[in-house]
């Protein structure tokens, strides 16, 4: 499983956007700058989290982004699924595939299955991670520096 450059970004943004919840607006140049992240393909990754119901768009000179709802309603399940376009978090092989054998069909039928099953548990999973959550442990001096020896 490999989630896009647009996910990964997304979820970034989305922690930012946690970060200053509570009556601060972010502007898409700062979530930029501070994320390092294109502000041009920032923009697009927020519109698709507005589309989804996980974002707001402000208007106006002091005008910017903020969440939906609250960081702790919000599961990274939501994030990725909305970025990842609804797909399954690991794709099952294609049933049309070209495989003559019984056996190899046989093969793709347990594996897509498996591949199913796996995806199902990912999501179960990053469904019970809130952003508040992820902001709190973001937040906390021992697990910070954990991750960030594992970012190095």
């Amino acid at each position: 499983m490999k989630l896009s450059t647009k996910t990964r970004y997304g979820t970034r943004a989305m922690l930012e956007l946690a970060d200053n919840y509570g009556g601060k607006v972010s502007p898409v140049n700062v979530i930029a700058k501070n994320q390092s992240i294109s502000e041009r393909y920032l923009q697009n990754i927020l519109l698709i989290l507005v589309n989804a119901g996980l974002v707001k768009s402000v208007r106006g000179k002091k005008g910017g982004f903020v969440l939906a709802k609250d960081p702790s309603e919000i599961s990274l399940a939501e994030i990725v699924l909305a970025l990842e376009e609804d797909k399954l978090l690991f794709e099952a092989y294609d049933e049309d595939s070209s495989a003559d054998s019984s056996y190899e069909k046989s093969s793709i039928c347990v594996m897509s299955k498996v591949w199913e099953m796996v995806s199902e548990q990912l999501h179960k999973f990053l469904s019970e991670i809130t952003l508040s959550q992820l902001a709190r442990m973001k937040s906390e001096k021992e697990f910070g520096e954990k991750i960030l020896d594992f970012c190095i």
